[in-house]
């Protein structure tokens, strides 16, 4: 699943659209239609029927209204405990689907990213465990510039790509290309 990070985006955009891809949720559906296979495919993913905390937490990303359950309603006068909790939930259905579906979460051009999103993509990538899941993270240097400790965790490797040569330039417009019949040079 992979998404660009876009600028002045909401928070929960960028994780929104990695969960409208893995849901196959389409702009316009009608909700109802969207809620029932949401719910379809969270309780499949969880192997559990007991799914409503989940909905609630993971609907909120999407923009999709559950009933609240009486511990929801408990977190409504403390927005730090719900976004810990809803990142927590979030963290947990990654976990779960990856068991069963192998996952690569790919975040682009995150040095554009609002820093609520950036905290969030910084919270799945020290706290994801025990599932087969690679983050892959995409960003120019500012965003080093913004936060210099985006990289200290044990569990991940920076790689850092300066611009092609001329040749690689020209070598990878040619590979882009090849499908055309005729190149020209």
């Amino acid at each position: 699943r992979r998404r660009p990070c876009r600028e002045g985006a909401s928070v929960h955009g960028v994780v929104q659209r990695i969960l409208r891809a893995r849901f196959g949720i389409l702009a316009g559906a009608p909700e109802e239609t969207v809620q029932e296979s949401f719910r379809a495919a969270v309780t499949e993913a969880l192997g559990d029927h007991r799914v409503s905390e989940f909905l609630y937490f993971l609907g909120a990303y999407l923009d999709l209204h559950y009933p609240e359950s009486p511990f929801a309603t408990a977190l409504d006068d403390d927005p730090t405990q719900f976004a810990r909790v809803s990142q927590a939930v979030l963290r947990r259905f990654f976990e779960a689907d990856a068991k069963t579906h192998p996952t690569i979460l790919t975040f682009e051009d995150v040095h554009a990213a609002q820093d609520d999103s950036l905290e969030l993509v910084d919270y799945l990538i020290r706290s994801l465990r025990d599932a087969p899941i690679l983050i892959v993270v995409v960003a120019r240097p500012e965003l080093l510039a913004r936060r210099a400790d985006w990289t200290d965790t044990d569990n991940h490797h920076r790689i850092e790509l300066g611009p092609l040569t001329p040749d690689d330039s020209a070598s990878l417009m040619y590979h882009l290309l090849e499908p055309l019949q005729d190149v020209p040079e």
